[in-house]
C-alpha cells in the first residue's frame, strides 16, 4: 500500500509537472493573482486549449478575435472563467454526493455504486439527459418511507457541511420536506416535488 501510495503521488507529480497551466489549479484567490503574472507564452496554451476553443466559438465576432490577440482581454476572461469554475464546484460536489446518496443502493445501480462512477457519468454529459437517470428516479420512487427519509437527512448533513451559499434556500426547502415527509402517510406527490428541486438543474457537462 505504501508503494502504490507514493506511486501515484509520482504520477500526480508528473502530471502537474508536465502542465505548464496547473499552476492556476489552486484557491480561487491565488489563481487570480497568478493570471496576473502569465506570460504571452502561457496565455497561448490557454488558447490551443479544446475547452477554450468551444467558448471563443460560442462568443460574437468581435469577442473572439480580442481573446485570441489580446492578453489583456484573454487574462480578464481567464479571471471571471476562473471564478465561476470555482463557484461551478462549490455548488456541484455537494449536488453530486446527494444524488450518489440516493443513488448508490439502489438495485443493479444503475448510476454506479462508487460515487466515482456517477461522477464520470455526469462529466460525458448533463446527467438527467441519460437513460440510466431515468430509471435510477424510477427506483427511488419505489423506496420505502423510512428509506427515503433517511437518504434525505443524510443529503441534508451534507448540505449544512458546504459552504454554498446558492444551496441555502435548496437546505430550507429540504428540511422542510423532511419535516412534511415525517408527517405524511402517503409520498407519491412529495416524491413527484422533491426529486426536480434536487436534482433537474443539477451538475452541467463540461467546465473549462
Amino acid at each position: 500500500v505504501h508503494n502504490f501510495v507514493k506511486g501515484f503521488q509520482l504520477s500526480l507529480l508528473e502530471h502537474f509537472y508536465s502542465h505548464p497551466l496547473s499552476v492556476l489549479c489552486c484557491k480561487v484567490q491565488e489563481s487570480e493573482k497568478r493570471v496576473q503574472l502569465l506570460s504571452h507564452n502561457q496565455f497561448e496554451n490557454i488558447r490551443r486549449l479544446p475547452s477554450f476553443r468551444r467558448f471563443v466559438e460560442s462568443q460574437e465576432v468581435e469577442k473572439q478575435a480580442a481573446l485570441l490577440t489580446d492578453d489583456k482581454c484573454l487574462k480578464e476572461t481567464a479571471q471571471a472563467l476562473l471564478k465561476g469554475l470555482y463557484s461551478y464546484h462549490e455548488n456541484y460536489f455537494p449536488i453530486l454526493r446527494c444524488l450518489h446518496a440516493f443513488t448508490s443502493s439502489l438495485p443493479k445501480y444503475p448510476l454506479g455504486k462508487q460515487i466515482r462512477e456517477l461522477h464520470c457519468a455526469c462529466l460525458e454529459r448533463s446527467v438527467w439527459e441519460r437513460e440510466e437517470y431515468e430509471s435510477a428516479m424510477q427506483l427511488v420512487r419505489m423506496l420505502a418511507k423510512d428509506e427515503l427519509v433517511a437518504i434525505l437527512e443524510k443529503c441534508v448533513d451534507i448540505l449544512i457541511s458546504s459552504s454554498a451559499k446558492f444551496l441555502r434556500t435548496a437546505l430550507e426547502k429540504l428540511e422542510r420536506y423532511v419535516h412534511l415527509l415525517n408527517n405524511l402517510e402517503g409520498t407519491e406527490v412529495l416524491l413527484n416535488i422533491l426529486i426536480p428541486l434536487l436534482f433537474s438543474a443539477s451538475i452541467p457537462t463540461e467546465e473549462m
